[in-house]
Order: C-alpha cells, then sequence, then structure tokens
C-alpha cells in the first residue's frame, strides 16, 4: 500500500501576590528559564491553564495567516500528491499556497478527507505562491484506504497533546495509530475506520464545560503569547507564539484540545490542584533541555529538538530564525 468550578489552592490564592514581589524585586531575582512571565491561573475541576507574557517586546504579528485563514480565503489546498489518489502516500500530502502570505500549519492539524483523514507532523511554513510542497503525516484513520476525493479539508481541530507528542516527537506511524485507538476506546466510541475525528466529535460534549468555564477568560487576555497546561494536579506541557496575535490565532482549538484531555483524564471532574513548585519545576526542565542534533524543516520552518529527563521540547522558526512556536511535554513516568 502506497499509502464551572473553579479550583482554589494556597498556590492559586497567593499566586497574585507572588506576581506582585517579583515585579518589584531586583532584576537578578527575577530571571526565569524561558523569556516568558505566568499570569493567574484559569481552572476548572482538574484542568488548569496559565497564560504566559513576553518578558521582552514580543516579535511583530501579522507575518502569517494560519491554516484556517487560508482555508476560508480558498488560497491553500491540500491534496494527496499530485493530486491524485492512485499517487497516494499514507505519510506525506501536497500543499500549494496561492496568496502572497505565507501560511503557518500547527503540528497536530487534523486534516479530513483523501484516502485517509491525517495529522500534520511537524510546524510547517508554507511559502507564499509554493506548488506541491510535500508536507510529512501521519493517519489518524487506520481502517480505510479508499475515496475519490484527493482533497483534504482543514478540521479546526488540534490533536490532544499525546497524540501531538507522538507525531512530533516519535515520528512512528504505529505509536499515532495506537494513540488514536487508546482514544477512542477510551471515549467509547468505535468507528469502523478507526478514525480519530469521532473522538473529536465525542470530545465537543464530554469537554464543553471545560471550554465554557476557561476559554472567554483567556479570550479577553490580548497580551497571552502562549499557555502552561497542567491536567490532574500534574503539569502537561507548555505552547507559546511569537506574539498575541498568532497565538490568538490558534488559542481555541488549542484549548479544546486540553479540554479534551481533561475531560477525559482520571481525574475528569474532581477538583486537581497544581502548586508553584511544580510548575517552577517544570520550567527548570525547560530550561535544562538540550538542543539535539535532529533538525527537520517543512517548508519555510526549522524544527529543532530538545531533551532532558523530564521533558522533551519543539521549537519551530522561520524567516530570520525568528521563532515561531515552542511546544514542550513532560515526559510520562
Amino acid at each position: 500500500m502506497k499509502h464551572p468550578r473553579h479550583a482554589r489552592s494556597p498556590f492559586f490564592a497567593g499566586f497574585i501576590v507572588c506576581m506582585a514581589l517579583l515585579a518589584a524585586a531586583p532584576a537578578s531575582a527575577q530571571e526565569e528559564p524561558l523569556p516568558y512571565l505566568r499570569g493567574a491561573p484559569l481552572t476548572h475541576a482538574n484542568l488548569t491553564i496559565l497564560p504566559l507574557y513576553a518578558k521582552d517586546r514580543a516579535q511583530p504579528s501579522g507575518e502569517f495567516l494560519t491554516f484556517e485563514q487560508a482555508s476560508k480565503k480558498k488560497i491553500v489546498r491540500v491534496t494527496e500528491l499530485n493530486g491524485s489518489t492512485s499517487d497516494a502516500e499514507v505519510n506525506a500530502v501536497h500543499i500549494t499556497n496561492k496568496g502572497d502570505k505565507p501560511v503557518f500549519i500547527l503540528a497536530g492539524e487534523v486534516i479530513l478527507g483523501g484516502k485517509q483523514d491525517r495529522v500534520i507532523a511537524k510546524d510547517t511554513v508554507v511559502p507564499p505562491n509554493a506548488r506541491k510542497l510535500e508536507v510529512a503525516v501521519f493517519c489518524v484513520e487506520q481502517g480505510r484506504w479508499d475515496g475519490r476525493q484527493a482533497q483534504f479539508s482543514a478540521s479546526g481541530k488540534l490533536g490532544h497533546s499525546d497524540l501531538r507528542e507522538k507525531a512530533v516527537f516519535a515520528s512512528d506511524q504505529g505509536q499515532v495509530w495506537d494513540e488514536v485507538s487508546k482514544t477512542n476506546k477510551k471515549l467509547k466510541v468505535a468507528p469502523s475506520s478507526g478514525t480519530y475525528k469521532a473522538s473529536l466529535k465525542k470530545a465537543e460534549a464530554d469537554s464543553a464545560l471545560y471550554v465554557k468555564a476557561v476559554l472567554p477568560r483567556l479570550q479577553a487576555d490580548d497580551r497571552a503569547v502562549g499557555v502552561v497546561v497542567a491536567i490532574d494536579g500534574q503539569v502537561v506541557s507548555l505552547d507559546a507564539f511569537a506574539n498575541p496575535a498568532l497565538f490568538a490565532q490558534v488559542r481555541d482549538k488549542l484549548v479544546m484540545a486540553y479540554a479534551l484531555e481533561a475531560a477525559n483524564a482520571d481525574g475528569a471532574g474532581k477538583e486537581a490542584n497544581v502548586s508553584a513548585d511544580q510548575v517552577d519545576g517544570f520550567f527548570d526542565e525547560v530550561r535544562k533541555a538540550q538542543k539535539g542534533k535532529r533538525e527537520v524543516k517543512s517548508g519555510d520552518a526549522d524544527n529543532y529538538f530538545f531533551d532532558s529527563d523530564a521533558v522533551q521540547g519543539n521549537e519551530s522558526k522561520g524567516a530570520r530564525n525568528k521563532s515561531i512556536h515552542k511546544f514542550y511535554k513532560a515526559k510520562k513516568r
């Protein structure tokens, strides 16, 4: 085959006081492992989201169109290789950008159609006027390899962080399939083709209370450039972007993906606190993470990989070596 009750804890109650003390402290006492300040936590049951703010002036906005924006304008097209089902391969698609701006596609974006649904493997920048840019993907629909349509559509959805982890770091089709199967089983959906799309649909209902409790408050924050996320009292991951405008363009689907994860975690619906020490410890691991030799180019995005005993990370950079997106994921023990 070619193929909403908001959780409270001493950490939360004292958070604003701590932030005020940090702001008043000498520069040497304010040093953090990453160039971000953390905001007050947004919580619901076992989900905690902490906004991130750039310590220095954020990079200019307006550099990219997102995949959804470009799709709505009908200037980006994703197809099986050569726009042909007969040339289709499991782990690659072609992307064409007919516009005059680069298009940013986040790793973990789910695309629907073709001979089987896929997930984008790495952060990708599709340059202006690009034709048939080959982009790495993974299948998230193991039981189907047919269909007359060679074209894909944007789902507007992002895979949960464990699925993104398998796509970004493991780069192994078998592990991606295993994660999709595990998620579908946990959500008690059994589509004949094994598609992850079924989990995304089911999750909209399961995670509605989480999204309602957290998302509006994050949408009202026009300074945030990213988030740190904890589920079941454990820090899960960090997503940070070049500027507030880019984060705002992907924020809603990020929160929905994390809400899916929290709503189906072992502690779903139960209050779970995360301490300041846990968050600091995660940041320390991010700081200690060493850049590896591995580097993956996807369009005009260069993806660099980082690793420590407790976290693994990916940073994508674009023109003039400017950072676009950082994704750090806690390793499971």
